[in-house]
């Protein structure tokens, strides 16, 4: 007869360690700094980086993209074309291009 050991913890885990959710949202995290830090960050870095400073980081990032996307409506941007600051390639515009290959 095998007994089993019952649990003195209320948390399931009897150990100190992440759910599955929580590992999620700490690598989405690492990723969003990862793919918008331009190449400035390695996945090691930003791992093994203080807690504090991660989440500092990402929401510096966060509130530099979140700028960029409220200054940028479409309006806007269908004015910047229509002007030519924003220059359409030929491909949007439906024109066939040279392939030189």
């Amino acid at each position: 007869m095998m007994l089993r050991r019952t649990s003195h913890y209320q948390s399931l885990l009897a150990f100190f360690g992440l759910t599955s959710e929580h590992r999620k949202h700490i690598f989405d995290q690492i990723h969003q700094i990862v793919f918008h830090g331009n190449g400035g960050y390695s996945f090691i870095e930003i791992y093994e980086l203080p807690i504090h400073l991660r989440k500092y980081i990402y929401h510096q990032i966060k509130e530099y993209y979140d700028k960029q996307n409220k200054q940028d409506t479409p309006e806007d941007l269908a004015s910047k074309i229509k002007t030519g600051t924003v220059q359409v390639p030929d491909y949007a515009k439906g024109k066939k291009t040279a392939y030189n290959g």
